[in-house]
């Protein structure tokens, strides 16, 4: 599904979709970088975003400082949960304001699936609304090989898988 603006009288907004349709490579390149990051991540959760030009931002996993700092507060290690470092949270909220604005979040889940849990739903939303208008992109990584992803998107009440490929 693409917005083209004439449901919500905004502009048309982005998509992975969109990118698949007009420029097939580019959107090949950039899961192929995203699944790069994923084996190198491995055992632990990888995160970044795909911006509209398909540049792919990798960004840094916080999820092990934050959990050696305060376990109660956040009791998953990086093998389970993923947080963007504060640098790459400055570049992911400041791109919506560029020509270049990112589409798609993404992070992997290894040795468990392509899917959007509970927290991945909990984090993106703030009071039942997107924190962000992108789509959720989760790799299926096991034993440090991509097996394939699912994009989720906010469909009010919550998300659902609107593209997937198993490879």
């Amino acid at each position: 599904m693409v917005d083209d603006g004439k449901l919500t009288g905004h502009p048309p907004r982005y998509s992975w979709e969109r990118m698949l349709a007009r420029k097939p490579e580019l959107a090949r390149t950039s899961l192929r970088h995203v699944y790069d990051h994923a084996t190198v991540a491995y055992p632990n959760e990888c995160c970044g975003f795909i911006r509209a030009s398909g540049q792919v931002h990798c960004a840094v996993n916080d999820q092990d400082i934050l959990h050696a700092e305060d376990p109660v507060r956040w009791p998953r290690t990086a093998r389970k949960a993923y947080t963007l470092a504060a640098p790459d949270l400055y570049v992911l909220a400041s791109s919506f304001f560029s020509a270049d604005p990112a589409i798609v979040v993404y992070h992997s889940h290894p040795d468990v699936g392509a899917y959007f849990s509970e927290k991945d739903a909990a984090d993106a939303l703030h009071d039942g609304k997107p924190i962000y208008e992108v789509d959720y992109l989760v790799i299926d990584v096991r034993q440090a090989c991509p097996k394939g992803a699912k994009l989720f998107r906010f469909m009010n009440p919550g998300f659902t898988c609107v593209w997937r490929e198993e490879i």
